[in-house]
């Protein structure tokens, strides 16, 4: 009797464990894709900055400083 109720127990506690786990694969699941986000917002700005800096390349290119 005392046998079942310790793995009564003890099934209720993995149980509750494998519950626990199962709820923060979620959340990291989120974050995973908030950081996905983040990088591909970050990759698109980088593009941009990048072609302003080639532009501002271009746009100063003809000034010569007087010697």
């Amino acid at each position: 009797n005392t046998l079942i109720k310790n793995i009564s127990i003890a099934a209720h506690q993995q149980a509750a464990a494998a519950t626990d786990i199962t709820q923060t694969m979620g959340v990291i699941r989120q974050i995973t894709g908030q950081t996905s986000q983040g990088a591909g917002q970050t990759a698109d700005s980088l593009g941009q900055l990048n072609q302003l800096a080639a532009d501002l390349r271009r746009s100063v290119a003809d000034f010569k400083l007087p010697a």
